[in-house]
């Protein structure tokens, strides 16, 4: 397609897409591209089951193409599983108050579910005439005459819940759960609220007494009844597999499915229950997790044990090259302009035929990208927004799209990072109106961490921040006390910069830069020197009013340089 002559007008409206694979079908639908990532986590050799990813690096958008190509799948979405059900038990928070650890209990529903939904998906059984023919089929997979007689007993007691909502077979679950505990117990727990909480009152012995009645029921025959029907299912799976995979996706964990105080308990639960199910050789179950999410869950289940290095094996990590990248938007552009403009075919240089600021614009736009598509996606849409009327984008357009697209991702950060560090708005306030680089010795200096102690200090504290401690620290220290609490602060907070993406660091003169979003995506405290070298995205430059090194020669640097 001829450039300029040819170009169509570019309208308004003009869009490749929306930002949210929810909301995104269409191009979705026409445009995909195979990331590396779909292979590997639909291998079902592959120990991969858990899709990682930030906001916005395609996690729903593969789970919606994996649906799409296979028939037999089915979707778990955790809002219809009534787990606010369990959030408001009276026996679930009195044993959460009391320091019960719940997490038999939770992996006892998430094996529940799974089961249920695995048997109805593969022997096409949604109501409960056929269900003894088809318990007797499962039964027979059995090798050992005592765990066939572990299961029996499971499936008496919890046959009927196959045939009913996943909401109603949990609270079936839940209630049959409280009755037992309570009649464990010998007491009704409500009589031990307050406004505090549960157990208040009651003594360091009695509540250990009660932790230790209500583990009798939790740590029951209930877990080893499921497992040793996921058995039967395993070996069921070896005799019946005729090249079929079945999949069950899990996604929207990252909403308000319960409460919080439980939430990220319920999915370290679901994560160990995971591995459980590779027995099963003709399913598999795929979760997509956000990495804040799952950043979250590591530190609210450190005390229950949670090993990342354990888990690495089942996660598999959503990144994008830069060749990814760029398929992704050349197929975008060409079915915009060919559905809406056009019956040629139009590539991205068509479109953004300028250089700016001596980069090729895809160079540029990418450069300002925390490498996955929804920033990609933006950006181009902000380009398209500001073209309005024109035949081609210009330096003039994307200079004006950076500004809007600028504070728009520094707002998507906040909101995504709020529960793993809601003190990130606060830190991001600090680096304005900076150099694009600085030294750890400048960043740790104690003008700048006693401001943001303050504005961390000064607010209430989050039911989960790491960083208030350390403020707390620095705006009230004494000079009677010892330790530089400067310093401590200055290494959290960098930590979770890096982490979330605002700066590269470049711990030596021999290394060029690290970004979370390329390399390792986290660093320890114990890294930075006074020289560290901190430079800060170009991606939120414009938002923070961020100016280069060189005040005279405006020229933002690219942290594909060393």
């Amino acid at each position: 397609m001829a450039k300029k002559q040819s170009n169509p007008i570019i309208s308004y409206d003009a869009r490749i897409g929306n930002v949210s694979a929810e909301n995104d079908y269409d191009f979705l639908n026409n445009c995909f591209v195979s990331h590396r990532a779909v292979s590997e986590i639909m291998d079902l050799e592959s120990a991969k089951m858990i899709l990682a990813g930030r906001t916005g690096a395609g996690k729903t958008a593969i789970l919606k193409h994996i649906e799409e190509k296979n028939r037999k799948t089915s979707e778990i979405i955790p809002s219809d599983m009534s787990m606010h059900y369990i959030s408001n038990s009276d026996i679930i928070r009195f044993l959460d108050d009391i320091g019960a650890n719940l997490d038999m209990f939770f992996q006892t529903l998430w094996k529940h579910v799974l089961i249920i939904e695995y048997i109805k998906m593969k022997y096409h059984s949604n109501s409960e005439p056929n269900s003894t023919y088809l318990f007797d089929k499962i039964l027979d997979f059995f090798a050992s005459d005592h765990k066939r007689k572990i299961a029996e007993q499971y499936i008496e007691k919890w046959g009927s819940v196959f045939w009913i909502t996943m909401d109603e077979s949990i609270r079936s679950l839940t209630e049959t759960y409280e009755r037992n505990i309570t009649a464990e117990l010998g007491v009704d727990v409500n009589k031990f609220k307050t406004k505090a909480g549960y157990g208040q009152n009651l003594s360091a012995q009695q509540k250990s007494e009660f932790v230790a009645r209500a583990r009798k029921v939790i740590d029951s025959g209930q877990l080893a009844a499921l497992s040793s029907v996921i058995e039967a299912l395993s070996n069921g799976s070896k005799e019946t597999n005729r090249g079929r995979t079945y999949y069950i996706l899990i996604d929207q964990l990252d909403l308000n499915w319960a409460e919080e105080r439980i939430r990220f308990r319920l999915i370290n639960a679901l994560i160990q229950t995971l591995q459980k199910f590779r027995k099963i050789h003709d399913l598999k179950i795929i979760v997509a997790l956000r990495s804040d999410v799952l950043e979250r869950t590591k530190q609210e289940n450190d005390e229950l044990g949670f090993q990342s290095e354990k888990y690495k094996d089942y996660i598999s990590e959503i990144r994008w090259s830069t060749r990814e990248l760029n398929e992704l938007l050349q197929k975008r552009i060409n079915y915009l302009f060919r559905k809406k403009y056009t019956k040629d075919n139009v590539c991205f240089d068509d479109i953004f035929s300028h250089e700016i600021k001596r980069k090729k614009s895809l160079d540029y736009i990418l450069a300002r990208t925390l490498f996955r598509p929804r920033d990609a996606i933006a950006f181009v849409n902000e380009c398209l927004k500001e073209a309005d009327g024109a035949s081609e984008i210009t330096p003039k357009h994307i200079n004006a799209a950076e500004l809007a697209y600028a504070v728009d991702r520094k707002q998507a950060l906040i909101e995504e990072w709020k529960s793993a560090y809601p003190s990130l708005a606060s830190l991001l306030s600090v680096l304005e109106n900076r150099s694009d680089v600085l030294l750890f010795s400048e960043f740790s200096s104690k003008q700048n961490m006693e401001a943001l102690a303050y504005r961390i200090a000064d607010k209430d504290k989050e039911a989960f921040d790491p960083l208030f401690v350390a403020a707390e620290k620095v705006a009230f220290w004494t000079a009677e006390q010892r330790g530089d609490p400067y310093d401590e602060l200055a290494r959290k907070s960098l930590v979770v910069l890096y982490r979330v993406g605002v700066v590269g660091l470049k711990l030596s003169s021999e290394i060029p830069y690290s970004y979370s979003h390329l390399g390792a995506s986290s660093i320890s405290e114990s890294s930075f020197k006074h020289d560290t070298k901190i430079r800060i995205h170009e991606m939120l430059h414009r938002s923070l009013n961020i100016y280069s090194g060189n005040k005279n020669k405006h020229q933002h640097r690219s942290y594909e340089t060393s």
